[in-house]
């Protein structure tokens, strides 16, 4: 099931492996998503039962690239 979350409700896992990005793999990942669409959806789960805040498991790249549209 998908579903749409705001961006401000979206937290990055805190020991997730890569924190750094290249700018110019960024905006072409971005110019991808833009003319093709997202392929795969970013993972996410609900760090406590009831709270709006979802965590981050997999796609920071992508979330960021879509930040760029």
């Amino acid at each position: 099931m998908m579903n749409l979350i705001a961006r401000h409700l979206i937290q990055l896992n805190e020991n997730r492996q890569r924190k750094e990005f290249d700018p110019d793999a960024l905006n072409e990942l971005s110019e991808t998503i833009r003319k093709h669409g997202l392929m795969h959806a970013l993972v996410m789960r609900n760090p406590q039962e009831g709270e709006e805040t979802k965590i981050l498991v997999a796609g920071e790249r992508r979330l960021r690239a879509i930040e760029l549209i």
